[in-house]
């Protein structure tokens, strides 16, 4: 590469706090913002992505472990930390400097060389991620075992959306009751409102099912809908949903909409969000299901 491309590249990439020098003679390291740009951005390969992010949270969750179980002034040495979480100490050494940039990990005293402890925020990216594994998990079992009843499948359904929509700043209510009528979840942010519908049979939604809860939206000046369904729709079904769009929004979500959200391949907000903008401005409903 030509000199003056490279001072150039170099410039632009240390005035965004990529990169940065750290010897003489023109040597250059990336940073912690760095790193993650690459990640984020796809340049880095996505197998060291999932790798580095695995080691990352087995150290934040390794001092949350030692603040429960010994209380906020106990501390362990960094190698010892490392072993027994089974982390390399190339591994840990590697992030530990992302994970203090994030402000997950902090020195127990100023100049702390080889005791860290988890911060406040740590513990709570620690405790998000913990909650989403046990929601996953749960998920999994209810999807391979044939003895849960369809009603007992449906509410454990609304329990794990309702836990994972307020991770993401949703105010969500089962069992909501007025005159008359149940909710199984009611789901707001501002002034958005959803009322939820969540199903777990063997058969199909039809359309017959989307019409009692679109009776309940249409009600409420403002309110649209959510049903979920973990067996599907009919075509039928989904023609029904577009073709009364004009009455109110519903939209739909599956079973693979589920597990996207659940497993934090998508967010739920995002996902809700781009479902919206296709029936408001395309007339479109769309669900992704997993395939049979």
């Amino acid at each position: 590469m030509d000199e003056r491309v490279a001072m150039a590249s170099y410039q632009d990439l240390s005035d965004k706090g990529l990169v940065e020098a750290f010897a003489l003679g023109g040597y250059v390291e990336i940073t912690s913002r760095g790193a993650l740009f690459a990640e984020e951005n796809g340049v880095a390969p996505a197998d060291l992505v999932r790798h580095h992010n695995a080691v990352r949270f087995a150290m934040v969750d390794a001092y949350t472990k030692i603040y429960e179980e010994r209380g906020p002034h106990a501390w362990r040495d960094w190698e010892k930390v490392a072993d027994d979480a089974k982390i390399g100490h190339p591994d840990f050494h590697l992030n530990r400097t992302i994970l203090f940039d994030y402000g997950y990990l902090e020195g127990v005293r100023p100049g702390a060389l080889r005791e860290y402890q988890a911060t406040p925020e740590g513990r709570r990216w620690v405790e998000q991620i913990r909650g989403r594994k046990a929601r996953v998990a749960r998920l999994n079992e209810l999807q391979n075992d044939p003895e849960v009843a369809p009603a007992a499948r449906g509410h454990e359904l609304e329990r794990l959306l309702q836990e994972h929509v307020q991770t993401e700043g949703w105010d969500a209510e089962r069992n909501v009751r007025g005159p008359g009528e149940e909710h199984d979840i009611v789901i707001s942010h501002g002034r958005d409102v959803f009322f939820v519908e969540c199903r777990w049979r063997k058969e199909k939604a039809e359309a017959g099912d989307l019409s009692k809860l679109r009776d309940r939206i249409s009600a409420r000046a403002g309110a649209m809908g959510l049903f979920v369904s973990m067996s599907g729709f009919t075509s039928g079904a989904l023609r029904d949903a577009e073709d009364r769009l004009e009455r109110c929004v519903m939209l739909l979500f599956g079973s693979k909409d589920v597990s996207d959200v659940l497993t934090g391949v998508k967010s739920f907000t995002d996902l809700l969000n781009e479902r919206f903008k296709l029936a408001v401005s395309r007339r479109k409903i769309v669900v992704e299901e997993v395939p049979e």
